[in-house]
């Protein structure tokens, strides 16, 4: 799920340095993955994909847009985890 292919690599590689700083690493990662000027992945409610498939795809359900930038950010070497998030029900 979490695994990238090296297309994805070299990418990430060629528009974010290693030598830059977390936050701005941060900023790039996601315009990189959602910008318009960019990949311009975007939500897809039926597909639930692998983050290189996501990638391919460019479009992918919340897990899958998810499991992308959690890998994405882990491979550039940030602290990147998955949060469950609970709604609240009403009345």
């Amino acid at each position: 799920m979490l695994t990238l292919s090296p297309e994805v690599r070299e990418v990430l590689d060629s528009k974010i340095s290693g030598g830059w700083g977390n936050r701005r690493k941060l900023k790039t990662l996601r315009e990189l993955l959602y910008g318009e000027e960019h990949l311009n992945i975007r939500y897809d409610a039926a597909s639930t994909l692998s983050a290189t498939d996501t990638f391919n795809a460019r479009a992918g359900n919340c897990l899958s847009m998810t499991s992308l930038f959690v890998a994405s950010a882990r491979y550039l070497g940030l602290d990147a985890h998955f949060q469950t998030v609970t709604g609240k029900r009403s009345g």
